[in-house]
């Protein structure tokens, strides 16, 4: 029985170390909930393996049928804030003019106003480096990923976001 618990232990493992490395990808918060799956997981099929063989097997199948639900569930909650927030979103001024080049139409200018909510912000954040993404592509040429370089010195995303907000702000209908 204690190899069966083992064996489980094992098993739980690799699905917490898959839920981390979707996490890179996957909705947010993933990486959190792999570690408390980890410890979930392994301390039901512990706690099974001192009540019995078959205690034990349930334990440890529903340890490992949890790893896709904690990433169906995440993402699901992911995907209901977004519809939510594009619901909220209200465009207007909808506009198309023609983009002329020598007299000629060669192509269509769209331009529309769009209000939307506004991404909570704490009002402090902790100044930290952040991680930006590099991308080099020409066109034509497949994108193959970029790679993240860590800038040298520490911002306040919440400063960025007001002073970008202050600085720029809806133009004029």
């Amino acid at each position: 029985m204690r190899l069966l618990a083992i064996l489980f232990t094992a098993l739980q493992l690799l699905a917490a170390f898959w839920l981390a490395a979707v996490a890179r990808h996957g909705p947010s918060g993933l990486a959190a909930a792999a570690l408390a799956y980890l410890v979930a997981a392994v301390a039901l099929t512990w706690w099974a393996s001192h009540r019995g063989t078959l205690p034990l097997i349930a334990a440890g199948v529903l340890g490992l049928a949890a790893a896709p639900g904690v990433l169906l569930g995440l993402d699901a909650l992911e995907r209901q804030a977004r519809e939510r927030r594009v619901a909220a979103t209200r465009v207007s001024d909808v506009r198309d003019e023609p983009i002329l080049s020598r007299g000629r139409e060669v192509g269509v200018r769209l331009s529309f106003a769009a209000d939307g909510p506004m991404p909570a912000l704490p009002d402090t954040l902790a100044p930290a480096p952040l991680l930006l993404s590099i991308e080099d592509t020409t066109y034509g040429s497949p994108w193959r990923g970029g790679r993240e370089e860590r800038t040298r010195h520490a911002y306040s995303l919440g400063a960025l976001y007001r002073n970008a907000a202050e600085e720029f702000p809806p133009c004029p209908k």
